[in-house]
């Protein structure tokens, strides 16, 4: 059986000149053009953060394994953004006993939270051991 080596022993800068060019066609294959640079990074950022308690075979696969995590995770969030958007344009129709005013105000109420939610969903999640 072959020991792996802690991804710390590995230069990362030389990684992400290596695998790079390939994680970004694996994006634009599966994602909107305009966010493979940014799942790239994500996926260097989360190999970085696991450095010092990972240790890997099969660095290629690795990378592609966290790729396809990276990328599931932005489908969830997107998912999740989606549902919000829905939501708040499916609000009911103003009623006779609410003011357009008070609606109004709901309305932008509801608006900030989804924004807030955003925000966090935005976030890159941590990753569990």
């Amino acid at each position: 059986m072959r020991e792996g080596r802690a991804i710390e022993d590995q230069d990362g800068a030389s990684d992400f000149a290596r695998y790079g060019p390939a994680l970004r066609r694996y994006f634009l294959r599966r994602a909107p053009h305009g966010l493979a640079e940014d799942l790239v990074q994500e996926v260097f950022v989360a190999i970085q953060a696991r450095r010092s308690d990972t240790t890997v075979d099969n660095m290629e696969r690795y990378i592609f394994v966290v790729a396809h995590h990276v990328l599931e995770r932005h489908g969830r969030r997107r998912r999740a953004l989606e549902r919000l958007d829905g939501e708040a344009g499916a609000m009911a129709p103003f009623s006779d006993d609410i003011s357009p005013e008070r609606a109004l105000l709901d309305r932008e109420r509801l608006r900030s939270a989804i924004d807030a939610i955003r925000g966090l969903l935005s976030r890159p999640l941590r990753e569990e051991n």
